[in-house]
């Protein structure tokens, strides 16, 4: 089989949270997650073929008036903010790489 092999190498760079209550005026909370992730992909020869730093700023999760685990709602949203980087990191590699295939 003629195969290509692609490693992806993820690395959390930044992580603040912040619980804000400032958005509802005090009656509710909303977690909220910072995260910066530099992604980059190597080929079978582990040359970096994609590289590239992303930054989400703030990204809100649902609000609350109470919770038992305020923790948990905080991992949800990191969890879906480097999904959702991970995600968009493999769309602009994959642009990348078909301009580099195209010259």
């Amino acid at each position: 089989p003629h195969g290509y092999r692609v490693t992806l190498h993820p690395c959390i760079r930044g992580f603040q949270y912040r619980y804000n209550q400032l958005k509802n005026f005090g009656f509710a909370i909303t977690p909220e997650v910072d995260l910066e992730l530099h992604v980059n992909f190597l080929d079978q020869n582990q040359t970096v073929v994609f590289d590239k730093l992303y930054k989400t700023g703030y990204i809100s999760g649902e609000s609350y008036m109470i919770s038992g685990s305020p923790g948990e709602e905080v991992s949800q949203i990191l969890h879906r903010a480097i999904y959702d980087v991970l995600e968009q990191s493999f769309e602009d590699a994959q642009v990348q790489l078909s301009e580099m295939v195209k010259k």
